[in-house]
């Protein structure tokens, strides 16, 4: 007679460096959440880029998402990676290689050749060493499993010893977040104005 086996250990998903990532990604979901509430908003929702410091951050956002995003199958996964960590903070790396294997799977199976323009659409917060932005993208094909050529995407840039490094990309709840909080702030602010 046979034994029914546990689905759990028996699914090749539920390894324990899967559960790994999970359990880090939803630890980096929480605190950017907490962070993100604790970021003083930018109330002018400034649509151009002012400042050297804004223009070092944008630049450096703009690097890091078509680094990310121009995607050669044949060049390989490290070429890739290698490509964005020199640009990224540590733990930003940490993240995408996390990750990598998955998505190059995709990439090679598929033979994928990707290109991407993209540009910063606004600061959505900052603090003196982090900056949060919105970056629109337009590729010149979608990536697996999507439809898409064109979307937005919000990223923190940390400075670190005076250089805007890519960090990582919010997740939805994080974006749901820090929008819903903008618009309660800029409420708060229309209100005022008419005191």
């Amino acid at each position: 007679m046979k034994v029914n086996q546990n689905p759990i250990e028996s699914n090749p998903i539920f390894t324990r460096r899967n559960l790994w990532i999970a359990l880090t990604l939803a630890i980096v979901l929480a605190i950017g959440i907490i962070a993100i509430r604790m970021i003083p908003l930018d109330r002018q929702q400034k649509d151009a880029v002012s400042g050297q410091d804004d223009q070092m951050a944008s630049e450096a956002a703009v690097m890091a998402m078509e680094s990310f995003f121009n995607i050669d199958a044949k060049e390989g996964k490290e070429v890739w990676l290698d490509r964005i960590c020199t640009i990224s903070t540590e733990s930003g790396c940490e993240l995408l290689s996390a990750g990598a294997d998955a998505m190059w799977a995709h990439y090679q199976e598929e033979n994928i050749h990707i290109s991407a323009l993209v540009s910063p659409v606004k600061k959505i917060s900052e603090t003196e060493r982090e900056q949060v932005w919105q970056m629109s993208i337009l590729l010149s094909a979608p990536l697996p499993g999507s439809n898409k050529t064109e979307d937005m995407a919000y990223v923190v840039m940390t400075k670190k010893e005076g250089i805007w490094k890519f960090d990582r990309f919010l997740l939805k709840p994080e974006i749901d977040s820090i929008l819903s909080y903008r618009t309660v702030a800029d409420s708060l602010a229309t209100e005022q104005a008419w005191y």
